[in-house]
C-alpha cells in the first residue's frame, strides 16, 4: 500500500461520506415506500449545507490522498498534479464555481482555476 504520511487517516473521510450517502439513501427509500423516515431530517437550507459538507469532504479526501502520496515519495510533483486533476474529474468536479444553494455567490469549489495554471 502506498502513502502513509498521514497514517492513512484520510480514509476516515471516506467513511463519513459513505455514512452521509447511507443516510440519503434511507431517506429516499422511506419516501419511495410512502412512510415517515426514522432518519433525523432538517429544513431545506440545513439539508443543503449537509450536502455541501459532503462535497467538501470529497474534495478534501482527494487532495489529502494525493498530498499523502506526494509527501510519502510515491508521486513526484508532476504526477501529483496530474493525478489530482484526474481524481477530481473522475469524481465529477470539473467546473469553476459553486453548486451550493446556500452560498451561490461564493466560489466554494473554485480549485480548478489554480490547477489549470
Amino acid at each position: 500500500m502506498s502513502g502513509g504520511y498521514f497514517n492513512y487517516n484520510q480514509y476516515i473521510l471516506i467513511d463519513m461520506i459513505n455514512k452521509l450517502d447511507e443516510r440519503e439513501a434511507k431517506i429516499e427509500q422511506d419516501k419511495d415506500d410512502g412512510k415517515d423516515t426514522d432518519v433525523l431530517t432538517f429544513d431545506e437550507a440545513s439539508e443543503d449545507l449537509i450536502q455541501d459538507a459532503k462535497v467538501l469532504a470529497q474534495l478534501a479526501q482527494i487532495f489529502l490522498q494525493r498530498v499523502d502520496w506526494l509527501l510519502s515519495g510515491d508521486d513526484g510533483p508532476e504526477t501529483f498534479k496530474e493525478r489530482i486533476k484526474e481524481d477530481l474529474l473522475d469524481a465529477g468536479f470539473s467546473s469553476y464555481g459553486s453548486n451550493s444553494i446556500s452560498f451561490p455567490s461564493k466560489k466554494v469549489y473554485g480549485f480548478t482555476k489554480k490547477l489549470e495554471e
